[in-house]
């Protein structure tokens, strides 16, 4: 199957002037080569019956028979992930044939073809070290590169399968970062933040922690939070005074996230900074005034685009610009009120109960 064909048609005596060869319906004129005519057939892929006619003889009907050639009809392949994942074999049956997994796995692949194949063998980069394993065979993923199988059928046809990728995943290190606060905040003594840690790993999260460091002290573990797959979403909340510290003092708050491979990140700090009642209440009028100033400015602008709507032809494109960016001033002082800095002030409740 799929191989040529040629057939050749010797002459003796007077040598005819051509030659045809005829398949059903169809004639081929054969190419006089010296002594025979032939002709080729190319990539054979069914059975048929030809004769060759030359002058006024006639060959008999012959009939070629084509063997088909063994193709893959089934991969499964079983992927063992490195022991330090602690995580259970993965299975893919029927798969497609490429393996992708982190480095230092090893996948072990079945293969079931179309015909019985007496000899076969798993053609790979030695690095990937292909060898028998029971009724699979085994390559190990240390690095990226190909693999495929080659064979002899019960038939004797060789054959192989198509090339498949093999690719080795790098295990990278976890990330982390503090979701809230997202910016450094004012807090008073007695005061508390509440810390929302986020963490993520390709493979498999060991461990995170939430740590602080007051002023330039060592840092210690606040929470060592749980951990079970590949990511994380967990809020703590964090008291100034069991961290002992007095206005004044700065807090470096952080989150630290571990894989089990080993890896360590750690997310950017935030800055707690520890003030007392009277500096609370300056910052806190200080802000205010800042965000009177704003709003401010934005009925300003908010009256001049209700002046322009009332013109008689009113430029609607310029309108619609305008009142979005009224919107966007509001949402920046709304975001301002509620930004950690003023949420954790103690002046703020009196404020809004108003």
């Amino acid at each position: 199957e799929g191989a040529s064909f040629a057939v050749k048609a010797e002459v003796g005596g007077e040598i005819p002037p051509g030659a045809r060869l005829r398949v059903g319906e169809a004639a081929y004129d054969m190419r006089f080569t010296g002594g025979a005519f032939v002709h080729e057939f190319k990539s054979v892929e069914a059975p048929f019956e030809y004769r060759v006619e030359a002058g006024d003889a006639r060959s008999p009907l012959y009939r070629v028979a084509v063997r088909n050639r063994a193709k893959v009809k089934r991969l499964a392949i079983r992927t063992v992930f490195p022991d330090y994942l602690k995580r259970a074999p993965r299975d893919e049956d029927p798969a497609a044939g490429p393996v992708a997994a982190v480095e230092g796995s090893r996948a072990e692949i079945a293969l079931q073809a179309t015909k019985r194949l007496p000899a076969v063998r798993l053609a790979a980069d030695p690095a990937l070290k292909p060898r028998p394993v029971g009724d699979r065979w085994a390559i190990d993923v240390v690095k990226s590169g190909t693999y495929r199988f080659e064979w002899t059928d019960a038939d004797g046809l060789e054959g192989r399968s198509p090339s498949y990728v093999v690719s080795a995943l790098k295990d990278q290190p976890p990330k982390v970062r503090l979701a809230e606060p997202a910016r450094h905040v004012t807090v008073r003594p007695d005061g508390s933040v509440t810390a929302v840690v986020q963490a993520s790993d390709d493979f498999a999260l060991a461990s995170v922690a939430l740590r602080a460091t007051r002023g330039a002290g060592t840092p210690v573990d606040l929470a060592a939070l749980d951990v079970d797959g590949t990511d994380i979403r967990v809020s703590r909340l964090v008291r100034v005074a069991d961290l002992q510290a007095r206005p004044g003092d700065t807090i470096a708050l952080f989150a630290a996230a571990r894989d089990r491979k080993g890896n360590e990140s750690l997310s950017p700090a935030v800055t707690l900074r520890v003030v007392d009642e009277g500096a609370s209440r300056e910052l806190l009028v200080k802000e205010l005034g800042s965000l009177i100033a704003r709003l401010r400015q934005v009925l300003a602008r908010q009256r001049q685009v209700l002046a322009k709507t009332k013109a008689p032809r009113p430029a609607v494109e310029v309108l619609a610009a305008d009142q979005a960016g009224i919107l966007q001033s509001l949402t920046e002082i709304l975001r301002a009120w509620v930004n950690p800095d003023l949420r954790h002030l103690a002046p703020r409740p009196p404020l809004e109960s108003l």
